[in-house]
């Protein structure tokens, strides 16, 4: 899920994810509420291109892929559902608790993709200060990851 993998960064462990995804698990069964029946669609298009573009990467031919989407469809429209219901969640949370994406938590960001992309910090903040869309999802990441640990802290205690 594209949360998810925003969330699974390469410094936590298998057991930091499972513990969050058991975590946003919970959070989701504890809070019921419907999400427009439209952005649930929109994001079963993407996993479906996403899952399209993979078979297709395999050198899957396009008629078995054509027919592959058709079932999945339906398989992947109660994860369309729960992404979007935990986007529209963390959202939420964001907002009561008045997170925002921070200057020095780009910083930080762009230190971290810098060793690992061995590359000085000040390459990587001028790219993304020419790149507003990749910035801006560079931003929705820290808020992402802000509002995890949030609910983990909270879950702490």
């Amino acid at each position: 899920t594209h949360l998810r993998n925003q969330i699974e960064t390469e410094k936590n462990s298998p057991a930091e994810i499972e513990f969050e995804n058991k975590l946003l698990d919970s959070l989701l069964k504890e809070t019921r509420f419907e999400v427009p029946k439209g952005v649930v669609e929109r994001r079963l298009v993407a996993l479906l291109e996403n899952a399209a573009q993979s078979l297709y990467k395999q050198q899957v031919p396009k008629e078995v892929i054509e027919k592959e989407l058709v079932s999945m469809s339906e398989k992947l429209r109660p994860e369309a559902e729960k992404q979007v219901r935990l986007s529209f969640l963390l959202d939420a949370i964001a907002k009561k608790e008045k997170l925002e994406a921070q200057e020095a938590d780009f910083e930080v960001k762009y230190k971290e993709l810098g060793i690992r992309h061995r590359q000085p910090s000040e390459t990587v903040k001028k790219y993304y200060d020419e790149h507003t869309e990749a910035k801006e999802s560079l931003g929705m990441q820290i808020l992402n990851e802000k509002e995890i640990q949030l609910i983990k802290d909270n879950a702490q205690k």
